[in-house]
């Protein structure tokens, strides 16, 4: 069997209770996990996101409308540009604004559609009988989108550095705290608190965790290659408008791709928290709100998560 069913089966055996599974649910989660490859996950991602297209495009469309708007101005600026509407004087500090205002949206967009992916993945996961509902979705976000934001911008500014420094550094950050979203948005921890347990989780599988950041940064290059040699590559003359039609709306590819790389994501931490053993109860508590009476179906998940320890009569 593989080294970490393995290592998974003699912490059942071991000789002190406090190093064995907490129960035979966390044991079972735990095997499951270490037993699934990484082309489960990936398979899983694909069909999730094959199956609630819907409802992915359309956050990806909201959180992607300032983009959108962007691209048309800065359209419109290559256009007064090339007919040459107004003098350079003026049009260098409006590329200067359109160029920081890019910056900020195209940071922005993918963590809220990162974290709204998260919130409705974990949902269909855990939940599968809770119906989906955005409202609900965006009301859990909406308590959450500050921590999420300021610990965004704190670990961007660190993987940054390391990328400016010495290259590597930027690579190990973003691998150590690929999963802090969920972290965030799914346990209430922000900040310092929110990257050691991002870390923390990372470490229980390395390797599972490397491939599939690396598939998160394969997966837009081919998807953006496809589209270029088939988009330019039947344009005739290279020296149009066309071309620079084209470069603008080429970030708006990332509609389509976010949402997949944040489903990703999500089954990469509930696969993490599953090879610690961990419940899923607690997670199924965040999903719920407080001031509403349990349903039916709150009431059947919870039957079906909790273990049934009834005393043996032998």
């Amino acid at each position: 069997v593989p080294k970490k069913v393995a290592r998974l089966v003699s912490t059942a055996m071991a000789k002190d209770p406090a190093e064995r599974p907490a129960n035979a649910a966390a044991f079972a989660s735990a095997l499951r996990a270490n037993t699934d490859g990484i082309g489960s996950l990936v398979r899983h991602a694909f069909a999730l996101y094959v199956e609630y297209f819907p409802t992915f495009l359309r956050i990806s469309l909201l959180a992607h409308a300032p983009v959108i708007l962007l691209a048309l101005m800065l359209l419109l600026y290559d256009l007064a540009e090339m007919r040459q509407w107004a003098p350079k004087v003026v049009l260098i500090p409006v590329l200067a604004l359109l160029s920081l205002f890019s910056f900020v949206i195209n940071f922005l967009a993918p963590s809220v559609i990162s974290g709204m992916t998260v919130l409705i993945v974990m949902q269909l996961i855990i939940a599968p009988l809770r119906p989906l509902r955005l409202r609900d979705v965006f009301a859990t976000f909406k308590k959450r989108w500050r921590p999420l934001l300021s610990t965004s911008i704190r670990l961007s500014v660190r993987i940054i550095i390391g990328f400016i420094l010495f290259i590597v550094p930027g690579f190990v950050m973003m691998m150590r705290y690929t999963l802090y979203a969920p972290v965030i948005l799914l346990e209430g921890l922000e900040k310092k608190a929110a990257l050691k347990r991002a870390h923390e989780l990372m470490r229980r599988s390395r390797l599972t965790v490397i491939v599939v950041v690396c598939l998160q940064f394969l997966i837009p290059v081919i998807v953006s290659a496809i589209v270029t040699r088939y988009a330019i590559g039947g344009i005739k003359d290279k020296s149009s408008f066309a071309p620079k039609i084209y470069t603008r709306l080429s970030v708006l590819i990332n509609i389509f791709v976010v949402p997949l790389i944040s489903i990703m994501t999500a089954l990469l931490y509930l696969k993490m928290r599953q090879m610690g053993g961990e419940p899923l109860r607690d997670l199924l508590d965040k999903l719920e709100s407080d001031d509403r009476p349990r349903s039916q179906w709150q009431q059947r998940m919870r039957e079906r998560l909790s273990l049934n320890t009834r005393p043996s009569r032998h």
